[in-house]
C-alpha cells in the first residue's frame, strides 16, 4: 500500500439509466492510499486514516484490528456469509467516533465462485422501497442492492454491488453498523453523522476498477 498524491480525485458513478454522481476532492487536504490485489487483479483508493483490516488466521471469521474491523453484525464479509470469500476489506477509523453508537463501517470486496446467473441472484433480500438496479462504477455495470439487517441489539445497512467477470462473481459492499440505542440508558451514546461515514466508503466503492 502506498498514499497515493494526485491533484483531484475524481470518482464517477453512474446510477440507474444514467444518473451521474460525480465527486472531486483536493488531494491536498484528502489524502488517498492505494490497495491493489495480491494476484494484481483489481485496485481501489481509500482515506489514509482508513484502517486496512486483516484476517486472524485462527479466525477467518474475526478482522483485526477488532476495535475497527469487527462488530457483532460483522462489517467485513460477503453476502454468502462465508469469510473465505472475502479478499480485502478497509474499515472507518472507529475511534474518531468514540462515545457514539457506530458499531463499525467498511469497503470489502469479495470474489465468488458462482455461475453468471447464480451471481445476480442476490441470498439478502432488498428494502421493501429498494429494487435492484443497475449501477455503472468505472465502466463496469453492477447489479446492486440495499439492505438492512438486524441482530442482538444490533443493526445494520447494507450496499452490495454484483458484477460477473473473468469467470468470477465479484461483490462489493460498504456496511454501517450501529448499536441499538433503545437498549441502552439515555445518555449512553451519541448520535453520529451517517451520511458522513457513507461518504467516507464511498470514496472506495467509487475507486474501484478491474486491472488488465
Amino acid at each position: 500500500m502506498r498514499i497515493l498524491a494526485t491533484k483531484f480525485l475524481l470518482v464517477l458513478l453512474i446510477l440507474g439509466e444514467g444518473t451521474l454522481l460525480c465527486l472531486a476532492q483536493s488531494a491536498s487536504t484528502n489524502r488517498h492510499a492505494v490497495y491493489t490485489s495480491p494476484d494484481g487483479s483489481f485496485s481501489f483508493q481509500y482515506p489514509a486514516d482508513f484502517v486496512a483490516c486483516r484476517k486472524d488466521h485462527k479466525q477467518p471469521e474475526l478482522w483485526l484490528p477488532t476495535e475497527s474491523c469487527a462488530a457483532y453484525v460483522p462489517v467485513c464479509y460477503a453476502s454468502t456469509g462465508n469469510p473465505n470469500d472475502v479478499l480485502a476489506c478497509v474499515a472507518y477509523p472507529k475511534e474518531t467516533m468514540g462515545g457514539t453508537n457506530l458499531e463499525g463501517a467498511a469497503f470489502s470486496i469479495s470474489r465468488l465462485e458462482e455461475s453468471e446467473a447464480e451471481c445476480k441472484q442476490f441470498p439478502e433480500t432488498p428494502k421493501p422501497d429498494r429494487s435492484p438496479r443497475k449501477v455503472t462504477i468505472n465502466h463496469i455495470r453492477y447489479l446492486a442492492i440495499e439492505t438492512d439487517g438486524v441482530a442482538a441489539g444490533s443493526s445494520a445497512e447494507s450496499h452490495t454491488y454484483r458484477t460477473f467477470l473473468q469467470n468470477y462473481c465479484y461483490e462489493l459492499s460498504t456496511r454501517i453498523s450501529v448499536i441499538n440505542p433503545g437498549g441502552a440508558d439515555p445518555g449512553v451514546y451519541k448520535p453520529f453523522d451517517a451520511g458522513k461515514v457513507q461518504k467516507k466508503l464511498d470514496e472506495a466503492l467509487g475507486s474501484f476498477v478491474f486491472r488488465p
